[in-house]
């Protein structure tokens, strides 16, 4: 869907979590609130991906989606960050979805393969 100077299309996590530009940074501007999910909203994320996770172990042999909310992503032409050299995205929505998922996958990651 191309509309003007923005565009917009779903992506599935990996893509956003991997971005296919390669190195990748997302920023939150100082706009946006400071991070403040609660305990609720924090399992009720996990349920949502407990349960997607369940739906396609039952259902391998098709693909299943699981809606895990919006994220608005913008690209910026320069980094705000003098030494970074690649790619940097602002959050426009969905940062405390993105930072709640980014701490659960980095506490997964330092859990199983630290």
């Amino acid at each position: 869907m191309n509309q003007g100077p923005f565009s917009a299309e779903p992506l599935p996590a990996e893509n956003v979590l991997q971005h296919q530009l390669g190195s990748v940074g997302y920023r939150v501007p100082q706009y946006q609130r400071d991070y403040r999910w609660s305990r609720v909203n924090v399992e009720r994320l996990i349920e949502d991906v407990y349960h997607g996770l369940i739906n396609h172990s039952l259902t391998s042999t098709q693909p299943t989606v699981t809606f895990l909310g919006t994220l608005i992503l913008v690209a910026e032409n320069q980094s705000k960050e003098r030494d970074f050299r690649g790619h940097s995205l602002s959050i426009v929505d969905g940062q405390q979805r993105l930072t709640t998922l980014t701490l659960l996958l980095s506490r997964i990651d330092a859990y199983c393969f630290r």
